[in-house]
């Protein structure tokens, strides 16, 4: 079974996996969230509760991925378990799946700069 909190984030689609990828119904009701996004700048997954991941479940990150790439739309997936990142690694040998440090991911959520006040920009210049 898998749960799903989904927020979006100044354009970017963050989605919190919880449980099991293994297919049926859960992993239909990822890939319907994600795809229905489409004016996003970018997709994360954090998979830090995803305790296991099996066939069915790589093959949606990979269209997913794929979907993502067609549309210009930054997909990378954020905190797997050891388990679950070596299966992904293993899986990605021909097409990579992007694993983004939590730097990463924390810039790619921060509030665009047209959002911060003139007098807080000013103060990141000096």
């Amino acid at each position: 079974m898998l749960t799903l909190r989904i927020d979006d984030v100044y354009d970017i689609l963050v989605v919190e996996c919880e449980g099991q990828l293994d297919g049926g119904e859960a992993d239909s009701e990822l890939r319907n969230s994600v795809i229905s996004h489409e004016r996003v700048r970018a997709v994360v997954l954090d998979l830090s509760s995803v305790y296991a991941i099996g066939d069915e479940g790589l093959a949606l990150l990979a269209f997913l991925q794929q979907w993502a790439s067609e549309r210009d739309i930054r997909f990378t997936m954020f905190n797997p378990r050891v388990s679950v990142r070596y299966k992904l690694e293993a899986a990605s040998s021909k097409s990579p799946f992007e694993i983004a440090t939590l730097d990463e991911v924390m810039a790619l959520t921060a509030p665009p700069a047209s959002n911060i006040p003139y007098f807080e920009q000013a103060a990141r210049i000096n």
